[in-house]
């Protein structure tokens, strides 16, 4: 699961490199829309990035340290995000396993009682 994870970071990561390069291909492109509208915090990691003059003024006041440590804190910030969807996943999973679970309990009551 963790490969997973990290093959989807790295992925975004590159597929942001490429926009700011300029060089997605169509199917790329339509892959990054797609990840940018998957959530708020890509949106906002996407916007981010877009502004131009405030990348070239946060890359002129950085230095090689500090670019590792930037890339690294919005790499965090999306498996922070990813971890949150998991964890929000498995919490609806129960919610729909009790309530099926509930409803079995019901109809046994209901249908016992018929009886």
């Amino acid at each position: 699961m963790e490969g997973i994870h990290s093959d989807y970071v790295y992925r975004a990561a590159m597929l942001l490199t490429k926009f700011l390069h300029k060089t997605l291909n169509d199917e790329e492109r339509s892959e990054l829309n797609n990840w940018i509208n998957t959530n708020e915090t890509n949106r906002k990691i996407f916007e981010d990035l877009k502004n131009e003059e405030k990348l070239e003024s946060d890359l002129k006041s950085w230095n090689q340290k500090e670019l590792v440590i930037a890339f690294d804190r919005i790499k965090k910030r999306i498996q922070w995000h990813d971890a949150l969807l998991r964890k929000m996943r498995i919490l609806h999973l129960a919610a729909l396993i009790a309530a099926i679970a509930l409803s079995a309990v019901l109809w046994v009551i209901i249908v016992g009682s018929h009886k």
